[in-house]
């Protein structure tokens, strides 16, 4: 996005793109400010499991999933 003048830019993804998106955040580029998920992709994990997460803890560390 530099190479085109942005310093800053959010970026969208419905369907396929949400894929996208969400690996473009995961990454965090400096300048990404904000993703919007049209079709945001849903964990189910088991509670009480060792890999359970409540919402809150993906919020604070979203990273958190790929452990």
């Amino acid at each position: 996005m530099k190479r085109l003048g942005y310093e800053h830019y959010a970026s969208q993804g419905g369907d396929h793109g949400s894929v996208v998106s969400d690996v473009l955040a995961r990454q965090a580029p400096k300048g990404l400010r904000a993703i919007h998920l049209n079709m945001p992709k849903l964990a189910i994990i088991p509670h009480g499991s060792p890999k359970y997460l409540t919402i809150l803890d993906y919020l604070r560390n979203p990273s958190s999933l790929n452990a």
